[in-house]
């Protein structure tokens, strides 16, 4: 399991940093162990392990606490080479009649004890998001920042009564999206903990907040590289994606550039570090490299024209401007170009010109600037726009570079782009 490697990548980085020279099973001992499993509360949770169960009131008493005879059941349990899901962080079952069997293996002596107590390492460190899944990436800078908030958890943990324990991955999913940047500030003001089942707890993250996060920090990188997967009843394993963290940053550059960063109605970052989008994590994984594409908006389709949308008519408003706003900067990341937003702008208002000017009593120029803006194909895009250059000859050197513009741009980009044209137009018509 990758929570193994993850953990012996783990100590070998402290090691330098610190000038120390841990194994996993001292680091453990010596530092995991004091911090994770106290008799006042867990910070992390694993099944089936003895920290799961109650240990036997004599094993209490002479190990002088609860948590000291769970450690030792433990330590059983690797001396005496077992590997099961137990005391190997998503390892196999312990029997055949259980949910993981299918993970049981017969060949022997691959797994060693320093691969156990990697394992839990591992596993702390990964990056909880909502869907249930966990994100595991061998970064060094990052993997450091994460033990650096497991303190901080326990710390928080410790004076906050009622609040719900063993939540590290979820922890570390705050700690990520809201403390990346900013590790060293001392109060929790930025925790997100909210009531659920009426209990107190740490909300989960979403995967789009902790990408933002990892692509405002590690923007000079092209990609990074996680492994995605879940531990449950049933263990799911979603793989190794590569986090576009190049394509990710460029909303953040659109936002610069189309919305000043001191106009008080413009787009903020956190207006975009909070985006819902149209694909979960495990969706977002199957496309193997996460990037743009991943993070389309969630509701973006249902105006973008059929048979790629829905076909509704965006009605922009002041209301709906934070929306109308998130949308123009995801088409305009994704199609990358300054000239396509210019070249949208002036489709939207030839259109709206070229409807108003319809003589009283008809709709021929009404219809036709609709249909330009429902175009289902490229061609059939450009033939309405020479219908409406028939009409209107003056715009021709406009409608000339929209047409090569369109003809030159990949296949997936017209849908994209003919979006585009209908926000603008709705933000000219809403204006006039």
């Amino acid at each position: 399991m990758y929570t193994s490697y993850i953990g012996r990548k783990f100590i070998a980085y402290y090691n330098r940093q610190k000038a120390k020279s841990y194994t996993a099973e001292t680091f453990f001992l010596d530092k995991f162990f004091p911090c994770f499993f106290t008799d006042e509360g867990h910070l992390m949770h694993v099944a089936n392990s003895p920290f799961h169960y109650a240990p036997a009131k004599a094993a209490v008493a002479t190990y002088k606490s609860k948590s000291a005879a769970q450690l030792e059941t433990l330590k059983e349990s690797i001396n005496e080479n077992k590997v099961y899901m137990g005391n190997y962080v998503g390892g196999p079952a312990l029997g055949t009649d259980a949910t993981t069997s299918g993970q049981l293996t017969s060949i022997g002596g691959i797994i060693n004890r320093e691969d156990v107590y990697a394992s839990w390492i591992g596993a702390a460190l990964g990056i909880g998001v909502s869907g249930g899944y966990v994100m595991l990436i061998d970064n060094e800078e990052l993997l450091l920042f994460l033990y650096k908030g497991w303190k901080k958890y326990k710390k928080y943990l410790e004076q906050t009564p009622g609040l719900k324990d063993k939540q590290i991955e979820t922890w570390n999913g705050n700690w990520v999206s809201q403390r990346l940047e900013n590790p060293d500030c001392d109060d929790y003001d930025w925790i997100r903990a909210e009531k659920i089942m009426g209990k107190l707890a740490i909300r989960t993250e979403s995967w789009a907040e902790v990408t933002f996060a990892l692509a405002r920090k590690f923007h000079r990188l092209e990609s990074i590289i996680v492994y995605g997967y879940n531990l449950s009843q049933t263990n799911t394993t979603l793989g190794f994606v590569s986090l576009m963290v190049s394509e990710v940053k460029r909303l953040f550059e659109w936002r610069r550039k189309i919305f000043l960063q001191d106009d008080p109605g413009g787009l903020k970052e956190n207006h975009i570090t909070t985006l819902a989008t149209y694909y979960d994590f495990k969706a977002a994984s199957k496309m193997g490299t996460v990037g743009l594409k991943a993070l389309e908006p969630k509701e973006l389709r249902e105006y973008m024209p059929k048979p790629f949308g829905r076909g509704k008519d965006f009605v922009y408003s002041k209301d709906a401007a934070q929306h109308f706003q998130i949308f123009k900067i995801w088409l305009m990341a994704m199609l990358n170009k300054i000239e396509l937003l210019n070249l949208a702008d002036k489709v939207a208002i030839a259109l709206k010109e070229f409807a108003k000017s319809d003589k009283k009593g008809r709709s021929i120029r009404d219809q036709l600037s609709k249909e330009i803006r429902e175009s289902k194909t490229r061609k059939q895009f450009i033939d309405n726009l020479k219908a409406m250059l028939d009409e209107v000859p003056t715009e021709a050197d406009d409608f000339y570079n929209i047409v090569e513009e369109t003809l030159i741009m990949p296949v997936d980009h017209f849908p994209l782009f003919l979006t585009l044209i209908r926000f603008q137009y709705s933000y000219r018509t809403a204006k006039s």
